[in-house]
């Protein structure tokens, strides 16, 4: 694929300079041409222009965000074999686990908010559990195949906003299941004030939005 980059420029940046920048015109033109023009006005005329700087760098950051998702390669399915076990692996999980309920002091439990290391586990990849889900969601770029259902033994990405008890603040630090047949069935770890597993329709998961699905990463080949 050969991408016309003067083609798209012409496009995109001019788009984004004139939905960010023209809202700001008339304020600046009218404080700027002010016959009793003074240093108050000019101070208004450069809040003005620094807005409209800052919204379009916003504009272009979010530009590039959605390019890069664009052009993102395309995932790569895991051989089929290892899509059964991990399948299997996580469905021999929750029938040990379903209907059980645990919570931080529980520590024989391994994924207290754990919900990214579950599916890297299924998949023994251990490596690539992220630190958030979030962020894999981000890196494997899973918002490019939102318009479809998630095919078997994908990684299922959703928003989920946490807020921290201690600062008041909320951060999105994501959640993430895995597709265990071809009709959008998922298997989960639940966050919250206790943690369990669960099978339901991606669709359904509380306290999530959802993003998209994307294969994890292939092994790292061996050392010879």
């Amino acid at each position: 694929m050969i991408l016309e980059k003067p083609r798209l420029g012409r496009r995109l940046f001019p788009r984004i300079v004139l939905a960010q920048v023209f809202p700001q015109l008339p304020v600046v033109l009218g404080l700027l041409l002010c016959p009793g023009c003074d240093e108050g006005c000019q101070r208004q005329a450069d809040r003005a222009v620094e807005d409209a700087k800052r919204k379009v760098e916003q504009g272009l950051h979010q530009a590039a965000k959605e390019l890069a998702e664009q052009l993102a390669p395309a995932p790569v399915r895991p051989d089929p074999e290892e899509i059964k076990a991990a399948v299997a692996w996580a469905e021999t999980f929750y029938q040990a686990h379903k209907g059980q309920k645990y919570t931080q002091a529980d520590g024989g439990w391994p994924y207290w908010l754990g919900c990214m290391k579950f599916v890297a586990n299924a998949y023994r990849r251990e490596f690539q559990s992220y630190s958030y889900a979030i962020d894999g969601a981000n890196d494997l770029h899973a918002g490019k195949n939102k318009a479809t259902v998630p095919p078997m033994g994908s990684w299922v990405f959703f928003d989920c906003w946490v807020k921290d008890k201690e600062t008041g603040v909320s951060q999105n630090m994501g959640h993430v299941a895995l597709a265990v047949d071809k009709v959008g069935t998922v298997i989960h770890v639940s966050t919250g004030s206790t943690s369990k597993v669960l099978r339901e329709n991606y669709m359904e998961v509380k306290g999530a939005t959802y993003i998209g699905w994307a294969w994890p990463k292939p092994k790292a080949a061996k050392k010879q």
